[in-house]
């Protein structure tokens, strides 16, 4: 066996090796790679329309925030919705909705009907379908490899990758389409890409796979049944506040990158992209990190000291740097990224029985992205009022709190899931 097809099969404890590239996963990334690229478009095009057009960084946090508010506040009902109609009709209706959400955008631009309440609305529905896709996309994973955690790890950082291709790629192309067709219009290229993701998808997951409330007969806990049971586990319950915390201070960095480019870099489209490509960059190379770690370090440790290695050079973004030096520190930060979330996902999805896992990954995404709307509309008043100094300053110390949250995971038992009813 070479060592690529190492990389690629896990052998389990009977005997039987597992492959990591199957259909299944390779249709999963190649339709997130592609929507995320149309995505990161959005995500750079429709903020700098609104600072572009008001010259207010308050609207344009507010954009930011309308986005995730839905996701936050629907996560953990979300669930319901994946266990009832399961991965793949979640996904599929996901996409589809949401290509047809970002396609009305420029049409209501050219009838001159896009007011800025309006685009907060479609931003809205938007993150409301985000919610659903979210955790169905991670669920495939324990559907795909029943319970292997070196396998999972890899195929977290397999959609991890994919994630960050398209923010290598997304918003550095957009960033350079915006100076030649206009922010609007990037958007039709969003809408494509969910219509070719969803060609994806239809072909990669088997109409087989069954809903994962599995049988009428089974329990039903309620949409806080999930917090019930991650707040009883010592061990989820830290990773579910790290992740509160992270939810929180990301957001005002995120926010703070177009701002950054307007008072440092001449307002240059070009740079914006690249400030957030650099993230992208780093965390690609950080997923071949991921593949060749997964196997020989546990999660737990893994994402602890992933989480430090994020935080760190976050500090040095408040002092007087130039474009390429502030790209280059988000890219090593970006290094550690798919180190952190890969395991992190891991250790929750194997840490929670079949029957409620659907509703144990909402109620931790939920809680990442439930500061995510104060933290963007907090940053953006930051912004009007002080300028980035603060902002970044705030963002490192943050992220650094939550890390260290992290790494008292080694010190807290790792127990299994109790017995499924």
């Amino acid at each position: 066996m070479t060592e690529a097809e190492a990389v690629n099969t896990v052998t389990t404890s009977d005997g039987t090796p597992k492959r990591l590239l199957n259909k299944t996963m390779l249709g999963i990334v190649a339709s997130e790679t592609i929507s995320a690229f149309g995505t990161q478009m959005t995500f750079l095009a429709v903020p700098w329309f609104v600072l572009s057009t008001t010259g207010s960084a308050s609207r344009m946090g507010l954009v930011f925030a309308v986005e995730l508010l839905p996701i936050a506040l629907l996560g953990m009902p979300s669930a319901l919705v994946v266990q009832r109609i399961g991965v793949r009709a979640t996904m599929l209706l996901a996409d589809a909705v949401r290509g047809t959400l970002v396609l009305l955008i420029p049409i209501l631009h050219l009838l001159g009907l896009l007011s800025f309440p309006v685009l907060l609305a479609v931003v809205f529905a938007l993150g409301s379908c985000t919610a659903p896709y979210l955790s169905a996309q991670r669920l495939i994973l324990p559907e795909t490899f029943g319970d292997d955690q070196a396998l999972m790890t890899k195929g977290n950082a397999l959609i991890e990758g994919g994630t960050r291709t398209a923010q290598l790629l997304g918003p550095a192309i957009a960033g350079l389409l915006i100076t030649q067709i206009g922010e609007i219009n990037v958007l039709w290229f969003d809408a494509a890409t969910y219509a070719l993701s969803i060609a994806i998808l239809m072909l990669a997951l088997p109409r087989s796979r069954r809903p994962l409330a599995a049988t009428a007969a089974a329990p039903q806990g309620g949409v806080f049944e999930g917090a019930r049971f991650v707040l009883a586990h010592p061990l989820l319950r830290r990773v579910a506040a790290a992740a509160l915390a992270f939810g929180t201070f990301f957001p005002i960095l995120i926010a703070t990158l177009p701002v950054l480019t307007v008072e440092r870099f001449q307002a240059n489209s070009a740079v914006a992209g690249a400030l957030i490509g650099g993230w992208g960059a780093g965390a690609l190379i950080g997923v071949f990190v991921v593949m060749r770690l997964a196997s020989r370090i546990p999660p737990l440790k893994l994402g602890a000291l992933a989480a430090v290695a994020v935080a760190a050079p976050l500090w040095l973004l408040p002092l007087p740097l130039t474009a390429w030096q502030s790209v280059l520190i988000l890219a090593v930060a970006g290094v550690s990224t798919p180190m952190l979330n890969a395991p992190v996902i891991t250790i929750i999805l194997t840490r929670s029985p079949d029957r409620i896992r659907a509703k144990v990954i909402a109620f931790v995404m939920t809680a990442n992205l439930l500061a995510g709307p104060a933290g963007y509309a907090v940053g953006g008043a930051l912004l009007e009022r002080w300028g980035v100094t603060i902002p970044l300053i705030l963002a490192a110390a943050g992220t650094s709190l939550a890390a260290l949250l992290l790494t008292t995971m080694l010190r807290v038992p790792d127990e299994a899931p109790p017995p499924q009813n």
